[in-house]
């Protein structure tokens, strides 16, 4: 985890800056600067739109038969290009680009999920009723990550039950 977040923190914007200071010696600093500002623009528009349809488009698709996770994680990346575009960047922007459009940010969307599914699954754990974190104990003291979910079976016993 600290590598991913030194990849992210440091080293991915020292490549963006970089790139932006090679760019600006072949095509100019004007049109870098250029780039940059209408990436920044394009950026807050999408970000504009990302709010605004969120609602409706959620709607509209959960009707359509998209699944929650394919929705959450489509809405997701449409937000995270217009993050991507508003912070200076040329790499940030040609990842932003690939995911503004829908089949490539559904595909991108599909693989992040068959790489995070399963962690997510088993990491996400939370109580139905209170919303608040549950977290059970194995006989060696370790942390065991499960579900807490409403069950109904025969004997009408209503209380939750945890499943691991």
């Amino acid at each position: 985890m600290a590598l991913i977040l030194f990849l992210l923190l440091i080293v991915f914007p020292l490549l963006d800056l970089l790139l932006l200071i090679v760019v600006a010696g072949w095509i100019g600093a004007g049109w870098t600067i250029l780039e940059v500002l209408v990436a920044g623009v394009i950026g807050s528009a999408v970000l504009r739109n990302w709010g605004f349809s969120n609602i409706h488009e959620i709607q509209d698709r959960l009707e359509s038969g998209w699944s929650a996770q394919e929705l959450i994680l489509d809405r997701m990346l449409f937000g995270a290009a217009g993050v991507l575009l508003l912070v200076p960047g040329m790499i940030g922007d040609a990842i932003a680009l690939v995911l503004l459009v829908p089949p490539l940010r559904r595909l991108i969307g599909g693989l992040l999920w068959s790489m995070l599914g399963g962690y997510l699954q088993t990491h996400a754990v939370f109580h139905i009723s209170t919303g608040e974190p549950a977290e059970f104990i194995d006989e060696q003291g370790g942390s065991i990550d499960s579900y807490v979910v409403r069950r109904h079976d025969d004997e009408g016993d209503d209380e939750p039950k945890a499943l691991q």
